[in-house]
């Protein structure tokens, strides 16, 4: 859903024809206050978080909080000596100009409406570099997420495994000329689903960079929304989350555990949780993204939020698929039931005449 919303900020404006130089500030994020001419004694809060830059400009988010308004997307650039220019588009069509005569990590000076409902309105306003953590920490903490749930997953699947085998094995069941050998490899569906996850790990690997890319830039893009930085953490915690799981889920196959089948089935529901949480966000996230912007959003990210949901939707479905399989296969009650339970050449093979 999120990981070509950074082409929005091709949407930074165009101004000034006499601010040239690049704005050269080092900071991803300040804070300060802003002051209505009309109303000197309330102050509002401003926030400006920077999601993109170039040679001639830098593109971030300002807020502007009450009683003020006119939250947009701001372009600055450096003008003449040492000035700074800002120029904020808002969503509600007001253009407002804030000059700030020097250009250190610290800005302040006035700011004049120029366009809009509140156009000739003026005030004062300053904002003071304010660190934020770096993208490594909220990659590493997005990793610690993923690992977490996973080791979750893993005890809550230990402790209902004999539950689980209670259940699978209390039905009696005749044989069809199968011998139980046949089922204790890995082979059938079960080898069809270990090659499939190999591949998908592969695939999680190779685009990794790409997820935690969402915590860099585009996390500071998702200023314009409450809860948008919720959904990237959640959606890259859940990459690693997948990266593990696969890797724990692959090694319980191949040593033949009881609680491979109990594993599977938590991890496959906790997949399908989280395509119904990302799969309702995204609508609501692209309206007002285009709110906040004050426009539609591309055909292309259009088609990457309609691809993103498409794979969450296999996504569930394979989960469902195969929640499926562990619940009913005959293989999987051969090879990983417990070492004491009584299943022999005796046991039943119904409705799976493949062996699978």
């Amino acid at each position: 859903m999120t990981r070509r919303l950074l082409s929005i900020a091709g949407l930074a404006f165009v101004l000034s024809p006499v601010a040239t130089p690049a704005f050269g500030q080092t900071s991803s994020h300040y804070r300060g206050a802003a002051r209505n001419s009309s109303m000197p004694h309330s102050p509002a809060t401003l926030e400006w978080s920077v999601f993109a830059r170039s040679d001639s400009q830098t593109t971030g988010w300002l807020a502007i909080g009450p009683p003020l308004k006119g939250s947009g997307v701001t372009a600055a650039f450096k003008q003449g000596g040492d000035s700074v220019v800002l120029v904020t588009g808002s969503s509600s069509g007001d253009t407002i100009v804030w000059v700030s005569p020097t250009s250190g990590g610290s800005l302040a000076g006035d700011y004049r409406i120029i366009g809009g409902q509140f156009a000739g309105e003026t005030g004062e306003w300053s904002l003071r570099a304010d660190p934020v953590a770096p993208t490594s920490l909220r990659v590493l903490a997005a990793g610690l997420f993923g690992a977490i749930v996973v080791a979750l997953i893993y005890r809550l699947a230990r402790a209902l495994t004999p539950r689980f085998w209670r259940w699978r094995l209390a039905s009696p069941v005749t044989t069809k000329d199968m011998k139980v050998g046949n089922l204790d490899s890995i082979s059938g569906w079960l080898a069809f689903l270990v090659f499939g996850n190999v591949a998908v790990g592969i695939y999680l690997l190779a685009t990794i960079g790409e997820n935690v890319k969402t915590l860099g830039d585009t996390w500071m893009l998702a200023a314009m929304i409450p809860g948008f930085r919720a959904v990237l953490f959640i959606e890259t915690g859940v990459h690693f989350l997948q990266l593990a799981g696969i890797l724990v889920g692959l090694v319980l196959i191949l040593r033949a555990s009881p609680t491979a089948p109990t594993y599977w089935l938590i991890y496959y529901a906790v997949m399908i949780v989280y395509v119904f949480y990302d799969v309702g966000a995204v609508p609501g996230f692209q309206t007002r993204l285009e709110a906040a912007l004050g426009t539609s959003l591309e055909p292309e990210d259009v088609s990457g939020t309609a691809s993103a949901k498409s794979q969450n939707l296999r996504l569930a479905f394979n989960a469902a698929i195969w929640s499926w399989y562990w619940l009913r296969s005959h293989r999987v009650r051969v090879r990983f039931a417990p070492r004491n339970s009584e299943v022999t050449v005796n046991a039943p093979i119904i409705g799976e005449p493949s062996g699978a």
